[in-house]
């Protein structure tokens, strides 16, 4: 059995990171008391946990360049 979370957390985005096409526009104004509270803040409060940055070494793979196949 494969268990499944569903929650939704409710947060400010940095304003200082360009929002992706396609996503969600910031909740609230620029020091609106009524607006969430920043990312970090946000999975602390309203989940319980706690983000913390780290540097550790990570394996990459970069594709440079991707072709359809030849037909033999």
């Amino acid at each position: 059995m494969k268990d499944r979370y569903d929650f939704r957390v409710r947060y400010t985005p940095d304003r200082a990171v360009p929002a992706a096409a396609g996503a969600n526009a910031p909740v609230g104004a620029a020091g609106d008391v009524d607006a969430p509270p920043d990312l970090y803040a946000a999975f602390q409060q309203q989940l319980g946990l706690k983000l913390e940055s780290t540097k550790a070494a990570v394996s990459v793979m970069v594709i440079d360049q991707v072709a359809k196949a030849s037909e033999n």
